[in-house]
């Protein structure tokens, strides 16, 4: 009896083995099988799965902007011996690199309806299902909508994708009378929908705290292939797998700046800059916010600025403009150059600089080899020590202040663990640069997240400390 058993178990192990194994593969072709296999980006070799970079194409309706604005997708392509030398316009890399592969738009449908949702089309994608020779009442087999002409061009088809958003962004800002323009990246392990969540959080708490008119934000959020993510017949933990992406990481943070948030920060002031002529509105001001690594991003993409751009004369900020770094993921130095100065993209004060630290955070604590700018132990020694030199560095211009319940501001309300007031000798006043100890509202464990409060900014008070911050 117990060799029949035996035999039986030999028996159903595989099959059952056979049947996950079949029951989760399939042969049926998805949506975009040949564009994504032409770029790289649909899964790689070791089993993830690129297509959450791109996540709003495959979902357009499901993955939406709450607010008016556009969602522009970054992925790291890997061009197949089969593709193009370009696709829409964009001439590929020969290996890889950062690109942008679509943009979808976001917008309230017209009419006065209140219940009608908002609706979306896409201005831009490298990945289509076009079938020009098809027999098919609908010729393109369009997953999605396109958007209509609208001051610019009818077609993506060899059209740079930053010059259709800018020519769409002209347009925008002389039919709305939009008070920010709000760019927005996220940090590290964060996909295309989790991006869209967080953009929704801290745009939608702005508007809640801003009760008046004085708030009318077109949100730009940028998201990028900011995880490495092992298939799901992995038996590497998860932790493993992302200590080790680390650095990868932090590096790509920085070419997603350089190669593509430098350019696109340069579209919108070139946009802004066309509507902003003689007569118009109250110009509308311009927002950087990044969390973790998308603060590295976005520093990148400033020290990529030249005095050239920043001219008399070129598309520049405002000192009206913010740039707000949460939780910053980058190393103090990198505000500096080699000679221990404060970058000038950062000394102007166009755009104002606002950073972030925690005690709370042991995310960027637990990058012990460098003065991460979101570690209080790095606030600490900037704004506690009354010095005027962070190592090599001349911090004088750097302001320091504690974000804490006071009023009128009355954020930070201790809602998780009760933090210690302690003063620093550094006053905010005139500083080019603000930087906070926000231990008093950035105290949570973020549900679905680690690190700590790493990721404790999408609640309704660090929507208030914001508010101040960029008006």
């Amino acid at each position: 009896m117990k060799q029949a058993c035996s035999s039986g178990v030999r028996f159903v192990i595989p099959v059952v083995v056979h049947l996950a194994v079949t029951a989760c593969s399939s042969t049926l072709p998805t949506y975009l099988d040949n564009p994504e296999r032409n770029l790289g980006v649909n899964t790689a070799w070791y089993g993830s799965d690129l297509r959450i970079y791109h996540s709003a194409l495959l979902d357009p309706q499901g993955l939406a902007l709450r607010s008016p604005g556009y969602i522009v997708g970054v992925e790291n392509i890997h061009p197949s011996s089969a593709a193009p030398a370009e696709v829409k316009g964009v001439a590929l890399p020969r290996r890889e690199g950062h690109v942008i592969t679509h943009i979808v738009r976001h917008e309230k449908q017209p009419g006065t309806n209140p219940s009608k949702p908002m609706t979306s089309c896409v201005l831009f994608t490298m990945l289509d299902r076009d079938d020009p020779k098809s027999n098919s009442p609908d010729p393109d087999h369009h997953l999605f909508e396109r958007c209509p002409p609208k001051g610019g061009p009818a077609h993506d088809n060899g059209a740079n994708p930053l010059a259709l958003l800018r020519d769409r962004l002209v347009a925008d800002l002389r039919s709305e009378n939009y008070s920010h323009i709000m760019i927005m990246v996220m940090g590290w392990n964060t996909d295309q929908e989790k991006a869209l969540k967080n953009f929704n959080s801290i745009a939608g708490h702005l508007s809640d705290e801003e009760a008046g008119e004085g708030f009318h934000p077109l949100i730009i959020g940028v998201t990028w292939p900011s995880q490495w993510q092992l298939g799901e017949w992995s038996i590497v933990p998860d932790a493993v797998v992302r200590g080790l992406s680390f650095t990868n990481k932090a590096h790509d943070a920085e070419d997603v700046g350089k190669s593509v948030l430098q350019p696109l920060i340069q579209a919108v002031l070139d946009a802004r800059k066309i509507r902003n002529q003689p007569g118009a509105a109250q110009p509308t001001r311009l927002v950087l916010l990044g969390h973790s690594f998308g603060a590295r991003a976005l520093v990148s993409a400033m020290t990529q600025r030249s005095e050239t751009q920043e001219a008399a004369g070129e598309s520049r900020f405002n000192a009206e403009d913010r740039l707000i770094l949460l939780e910053g993921a980058f190393e103090m130095r990198h505000l500096f150059d080699e000679q221990g100065n404060l970058r000038s993209q950062f000394a102007r004060g166009a755009p104002r600089v606002t950073m972030t630290a925690s005690a709370n955070d042991s995310a960027v604590s637990a990058a012990i080899w460098g003065w991460y700018a979101g570690d209080i132990d790095t606030f600490n020694h900037v704004c506690r020590t009354n010095a005027v030199r962070f190592g090599n560095l001349d911090i004088r211009d750097v302001g320091c202040a504690v974000a804490i319940r006071e009023p009128p501001h009355e954020y930070g309300l201790n809602l998780c663990v009760e933090t210690a007031v302690a003063s620093v000798p550094r006053p905010l006043e005139g500083k080019p640069v603000r930087y906070f100890d926000a231990g008093h509202l950035i105290n949570c464990q973020q549900p679905f997240t680690g690190g700590g409060a790493h990721s404790d900014i999408f609640r309704r008070e660090t929507a208030r400390f914001l508010m101040d911050e960029v008006n």
